[in-house]
């Protein structure tokens, strides 16, 4: 048996529809997935910042703080910009699919969705993360001075 048990990757799922959060919920937690849950921008936050999950799934039309506000925070954060944000909404109209990628969302999934089609990008994000992590890490080798002529 190994020593080392990597972790489960960390998927928050935000949805002020309690029905579409358990649903969620499942369809995550049977892929080994650690989920956690929030209801609202404000707690969703809170939960990026204490739990740092790999991957955001995020509703677009919540009360208070809607998904764009709590996606650009997101990226705003230094510790949590490379978080990977999964836009799930029903809202289909091309400007608000614009306002998703200008506040640096990776994904915009339309309900109704497909589960194994959803899964796939949560999987794909989290690989994507990693690898930035890899990169960002590596130590930056010196500059040749030398110019070629």
């Amino acid at each position: 048996m190994d020593a080392f048990v990597e972790p489960k990757k960390k998927v928050l799922v935000v949805d002020d529809d309690a029905d579409q959060v358990k649903i969620l919920e499942h369809l995550l937690a049977n892929e080994g997935y650690h989920v956690l849950s929030a209801y609202n921008g404000v707690s969703a936050l809170s939960l990026v910042h204490s739990e740092k999950p790999d991957v955001v799934i995020l509703d677009i039309m919540m009360p208070g703080m809607n998904g764009y506000e709590v996606c650009e925070r997101i990226k705003q954060h230094e510790e949590s910009k490379h978080t990977a944000v999964i836009f799930l909404t029903a809202k289909d109209l091309s400007k608000d699919f614009e306002t998703a990628l200008n506040q640096n969302a990776d994904w915009y999934v339309l309900k109704p969705y497909d589960p194994a089609s959803l899964l796939q990008k949560v999987k794909l994000s989290i690989n994507r993360k990693s690898a930035v992590k890899k990169i960002s890490i590596k130590p930056t080798p010196p500059a040749d001075q030398s110019t070629e002529q």
